[in-house]
């Protein structure tokens, strides 16, 4: 079973429903004598049985998790099922709370500019265009020209160009 992007905890209930049923139809052996040999070996079955669970759950994850999957993998001894569905828990409610924190963030800065959720083209032109793009109120557009420059690059630098010119006109002094 895959958890397939449902939360942690609706996986782990859905994983859990099955190991129980799983669980119910395994017939077990009715001891009436239980040695020390015995409560070692049952002991031991048990925790093969979580480690075993345990593997199941963190295998099903989505790709998402691989990072918590790996960290949980390395811990010894290892957690028990519901000790790591809780560390999982924990992780997908920080990634929600910082993704609410982000589109929070994106959502209130375009609507102090008093725009609504829009694309980035409609941001740009309402906003504006920074200085070296093409559209720029810097660069008044002229009719029939190739951009700011007039033509004269080719590639938007020709009025750069003929104001530095300017600039460096000689000066006489009488």
């Amino acid at each position: 079973m895959k958890q397939n992007k449902v939360p942690v905890s609706e996986y782990y209930t859905k994983m859990r429903g099955i190991w129980e049923e799983l669980d119910s139809m395994g017939e077990l052996l009715v001891l009436t004598v239980l040695t020390d040999e015995i409560v070692t070996f049952l002991n031991a079955l048990g925790k093969q049985q979580q480690e075993h669970k345990l593997f199941q759950f963190l295998n099903g994850l989505d790709d998402e998790f691989g990072p918590q999957r790996s960290q949980i993998l390395l811990m010894t001894p290892l957690p028990s099922i519901e000790a790591a569905c809780v560390m999982l828990q924990q992780e997908e409610l920080q990634r929600e709370a910082l993704n609410e924190v982000h589109v929070q963030q994106e959502t209130s800065a375009l609507l102090s500019k008093g725009i609504e959720r829009s694309s980035e083209g409609q941001v740009l032109q309402i906003i504006g265009y920074p200085n070296w793009h093409p559209r720029s109120r810097r660069f008044p557009q002229k009719r029939g020209g190739r951009g700011p420059g007039g033509g004269g690059t080719g590639r938007g630098q020709g009025q750069r160009f003929m104001d530095r010119n300017r600039e460096a006109e000689p000066r006489f002094s009488p």
